[in-house]
């Protein structure tokens, strides 16, 4: 749908890399087990699919992170679900600290029903 994502990447088990930026990954039961802070970073990636409300991401805020992007829609007005090619244009990063992919039938059926309005 958005084309090719022109890009060199590269994966080991432990890391992604994309144009020569290592990002690396966890597998933590919980966020209250990682200090954010000291392994400096500000954006964590949720794709736990646990984790979907206010009070439980919290805790990745508490531990040093400055923004969650979740893998699943947060049901909040507090969060922004971004709907690439539809709403992105609304996402403001100093507004918003957590941001969501919608859910997979959003991202299906919006570009329709935006072409029907």
């Amino acid at each position: 749908m958005h084309g090719r994502w022109q890009r060199d990447i590269t994966a080991t088990a432990d890391t992604l890399t994309i144009d020569n930026q290592v990002l690396s990954h966890s597998s933590y039961a919980s966020p209250d087990e990682i200090d954010w802070e000291q392994l400096g970073v500000d954006v964590v990636l949720e794709a736990t699919g646990r984790f979907k409300t206010l009070a439980t991401l919290q805790p990745h805020f508490d531990r040093g992170a400055r923004m969650v992007v979740v893998a699943a829609p947060v049901h909040d007005p507090a969060a922004i679900n971004v709907v690439v090619g539809i709403n992105d244009d609304q996402y403001d990063p100093a507004l918003h600290d957590i941001a969501t992919a919608a859910s997979c039938t959003t991202n299906c059926l919006a570009p329709i029903v935006q072409t029907i309005h």
